[in-house]
């Protein structure tokens, strides 16, 4: 059996990596994931990638498969598991004192990263000065 902690942890890091898979974390750091980094959205083209909250507030920035490319912004709860489908645009944002489990191929290099648009990013910013608590 192996056993991990959090503590100590920022950002984004690995946990464990097995097979074809990876066991990884999201832990607040406002460059990484707090809104500093809520203007670049990012796709995985080979892995669906799930988020579950583990503590705090974050919230989850999509963009839809459809032709007009509308943008939804979703709070994450406690002990729901949220899919982030390959090929979907997406933006993880954490407030102060969050941790977010993440499960995801082991090899993410087929992934790209692009700019929000300043309406997509202002619409974030607005979402996450609201009252959002998990």
């Amino acid at each position: 059996m192996k056993k991990y902690s959090w503590d100590g942890k920022k950002g984004f890091g690995v946990f464990e990596e097995s097979g074809q898979w990876r066991i990884a974390h999201h832990v607040y750091e406002e460059t990484v994931n707090g809104m500093a980094a809520a203007g670049t959205w990012g796709i995985h083209r080979d892995s669906d990638e799930v988020f579950v909250l583990i503590r705090g507030s974050a919230a989850l920035a999509v963009k839809g498969a459809e032709e007009d490319g509308r943008m939804s912004v979703f709070q994450l709860e406690k002990k729901q598991i949220y899919m982030v489908e390959a090929g979907e645009p997406h933006i993880l944002i954490l407030k102060e004192d969050t941790e977010v489990l993440v499960i995801e191929n082991r090899n993410m290099d087929n992934s790209v990263k692009f700019a929000a648009q300043p309406e997509e990013k202002e619409k974030i910013e607005t979402f996450m000065k609201g009252d959002i608590v998990a």
